[in-house]
Parts: C-alpha cells; sequence; structure tokens
C-alpha cells in the first residue's frame, strides 16, 4: 500500500510537470472560435452580465457547463489564457488519480499503476489541457459519475447513485451529447441487477439528482429563449453532418450556400436552429442511401487510429503528429478490445457499461459531425480496458511458465540416469 501510494503521487506528479511544460509554450494566444466563445462567456458570468452573447442578447449556443467553470476561476483570479491552461493542469492530474481509482476497482493496483502512467503520458490528454475547450472538464466530471456509479453498484448505495446522477448530470452540461449516457446508465443498472427494490431507489436516486442539475438550464432557456433545449446549436452541427458538401472529416470547415446564410442572419438563434434542422432533414429525405453511407463511416472515423486533434496555430509536424496518433493511440484501442475478451464476468458487466458510453458516442457523433475530440474523453476508459488486458496477460505469461518445483525432479532425473 506504501509503494503504491507514493508511486500513484510520483505519476501525479509527472502529470502535471508534463502539462505544465507543455501549457507554458503556448502563451496567451487562443486560435479556436469556440474557445474566444467560451472565454468571453465565462468572463460575461464572473462580471454579472449573465450568460448573453456579443451583443448583450441571452444565447445558449454553447453549452453552460464549461463557462460556469472558466467563470469560477476567473472569480479565482485565473483569468488569461496561460492560467487557465495551468488550472487545468491541475484538473488533468485529477484524471489520473480517477482513472487510478477506477482502473483499482476493475483490475487491482499494478493495473491501475500502469493505466495511470499512460494517462499522465498520453499525448491527446496532455493536448487536450492547452485548449479551452470542454473536453477535460467533461472528463473529469465524467470520470467522476463513473466512480460513484461503480461504487454504487457495487455496495447498493443509493447516496452514491445521487452522486453519480449529480455528475452525470455536469457532464451533460458541458457536453450535451452526454445526456443520452443517464438512460443507458439506467439501462444497465436494470440489466446488472435487476427491478429489485434496491435498483429502483437507486436508480430514482440517480434520475432526481440528474434532473437537480439539469432542469435549471432547460428553464433557463424555455424562459429566456423560448425553448427547453440544452443548447441551439443541434440543428446547425445536424446540417454540418447532413449536407451536399459534407464528408467524413468536414468537421465545421463547410460554407453555407448564400441562400441559407441569408436566412440564417434574419433569424433568431433559436429560429435558426430550426432552419438548420430543418435542411438537414430535407437532405437526409433527398438522398437517404447516401446518409446511411455517410453515417457509417462517420462513425467509424471517430474510433480511427490517425486523428489528428490540431488546428491551424497549435502547431505540430504533420509526421510527428502522425507517429504520435497511431502508436499511442492503436495500441490501447487493440488491447482494449483484448480485455473485454479476456475479461471475468464481473470485469465485463463493467466494461458493458462503457461500452454502452462508446456506441452511444458512435451513434450521435455518426448522425452530426465526427472529430476526434468529441472521443478523447472516452480514450481514459479505453486506457483502463487495456491496462486491465496487460495485467491478465501477464497473468496467464506466467501460469504457462513452469516454476522451478515443477523441472527440478524432471532435471535431477534426467542427470541420475546419465
Amino acid at each position: 500500500m506504501k509503494r503504491h501510494r507514493h508511486a500513484i503521487f510520483l505519476v501525479m506528479f509527472l502529470a502535471l510537470l508534463v502539462r505544465l511544460a507543455y501549457v507554458l509554450t503556448l502563451g496567451e494566444t487562443i486560435y479556436w472560435e469556440d474557445e474566444f466563445d467560451y472565454a468571453a462567456l465565462g468572463r460575461s458570468l464572473a462580471e454579472g452580465h449573465g450568460y448573453v452573447d456579443g451583443d448583450g442578447q441571452p444565447t445558449a449556443f454553447r453549452p453552460v457547463g464549461y463557462p460556469l467553470l472558466l467563470a469560477a476561476l476567473y472569480k479565482a483570479g485565473v483569468r488569461t489564457p496561460s492560467e487557465v491552461r495551468s488550472a487545468q493542469a491541475v484538473l488533468g492530474v485529477v484524471s489520473v488519480l480517477l482513472v487510478y481509482l477506477i482502473a483499482d476497482r476493475l483490475a487491482g493496483r499494478r493495473a491501475a499503476l500502469t493505466a495511470a502512467l499512460y494517462t499522465a503520458l498520453y499525448p491527446y490528454f496532455v493536448f487536450m489541457t492547452g485548449t479551452l475547450f470542454a473536453n477535460l472538464w467533461f472528463a473529469v466530471t465524467l470520470l467522476a459519475a463513473v466512480y460513484a456509479i461503480l461504487e454504487a453498484e457495487r455496495i447498493e448505495s443509493t447516496a452514491l447513485w445521487g452522486a453519480g446522477g449529480l455528475l452525470l448530470g455536469f457532464s451533460t452540461l458541458s457536453v450535451t451529447t452526454a445526456a443520452p449516457l443517464a438512460p443507458v446508465t439506467l439501462f444497465w443498472l436494470f440489466l446488472a441487477k435487476g427491478f429489485r427494490r434496491r435498483t429502483l431507489q437507486g436508480a430514482a436516486a440517480f434520475i432526481a439528482a440528474f434532473f437537480v442539475v439539469v432542469a435549471p438550464w432547460s428553464y433557463r432557456n424555455l424562459h429566456e429563449l423560448g425553448t427547453p433545449m440544452l443548447s441551439t446549436n443541434g440543428g446547425r452541427n445536424l446540417w454540418l453532418g447532413n449536407n451536399p458538401a459534407t464528408t467524413i472529416n468536414s468537421g465545421s470547415n463547410i460554407a453555407m450556400p448564400p441562400e441559407l446564410q441569408a436566412r440564417i442572419d434574419a433569424a433568431s438563434e433559436v429560429e435558426a436552429d430550426f432552419i438548420y434542422t430543418e435542411g438537414a432533414l430535407a437532405y437526409i429525405a433527398a438522398e437517404p442511401l447516401r446518409f446511411i453511407v455517410r453515417s457509417l463511416l462517420k462513425g467509424a472515423a471517430l474510433w480511427r487510429f490517425d486523428p489528428s486533434p490540431t488546428t491551424e496555430g497549435y502547431k505540430v509536424d504533420p509526421l510527428l503528429l502522425s507517429y504520435l496518433s497511431f502508436f499511442t493511440y492503436a495500441p490501447i484501442l487493440m488491447l482494449a478490445v483484448v480485455g473485454f475478451v479476456k475479461a471475468g464476468d464481473g470485469q465485463k458487466k463493467v466494461m458493458l457499461l462503457w461500452l454502452f458510453y462508446f456506441a452511444v458516442f458512435t451513434a450521435v457523433h455518426a448522425l452530426y459531425i465526427s472529430k476526434v475530440r468529441f472521443r478523447l474523453p472516452l480514450d481514459h476508459l479505453l486506457i483502463i480496458m487495456a491496462a486491465a488486458a496487460m495485467s491478465r496477460l501477464r497473468v496467464e505469461s506466467r501460469a504457462e511458465v513452469p516454476s522451478i518445483n515443477q523441472w527440478k525432479p524432471n532435471y535431477e532425473k534426467e542427470h541420475a540416469l546419465v
């Protein structure tokens, strides 16, 4: 225990050093449009102006979870991009600890330490620390929710089920595509435990806590914008994923037709969301076969071996990035598959929840747009599965090697005959 405590603290310290070393190279510049929006929304909240856009109008185009974190940091005096990134380096360390705790619960301390070390050094996670996106905050809240859910299932704790619901609610406020994870979690719970009284109590606590977090934001949007939706960018993302210019990698880099642009410019935020949705659905109805094929390809692309999360500004050598992508991500994806195949019944039950999460994210981004950064928080779970696989393979290899007591009698008998 003492050795493992020292080891995990060293791994966490290493994670902090690596992340700080990276983010301190970025200076005060930010590059993505999303980053400018998040920073402005966080500052607006902190200064008491409300959740408003550049024109001072109420908005829900960006989900509120990450701007709330930025507002809290701003209130605490963490205001410049470099300071926020440094604070996110600490969040990265928290994610390492959560990976350790979940992996320990799944496969023991040796596997947990392996998973934590890989998480500390995984290039994508280091990169994620330097971006002003919701990904890292989402990853931390999701991992915390997973840990609470697994412990709640293990000891049948209603309070922990409530904690899991709260944390998954915060995840949903940051990344709205996490909303389907709540019903999927309940499905897994009833699949694992059946419809027992204790299970129903846990499910009720989970649902109530989830809505305690999510409902106020939904009500605010209904009151201010006339819609209870968690964000008003769903229609735009649906259109970006389903129009004549869409490819599996196009993302948001698509020029809008002039007629559509004119309609969007003349519409309110909510009206624009419906216009985008209408256009996407019309395209899907006109090209059903192309929609199906492209959706399948986008779903597969979410898990591709050579995905780049970078953009102009965050300059990385393309060849170096390609090598880093392949040689750090491909092994954990393949080992995760091995981990599930070789897992015991108890481990398979846990991993089944994660497979449900993978399936939900794949389906959502197959329908909308598929970018690697949307998948990165789930890589934490892949790493835990991969570490469990390595632990199982290590045990199996040792079992196949004869011990000294197995071969010694035969050795002595052969030499006696000689």
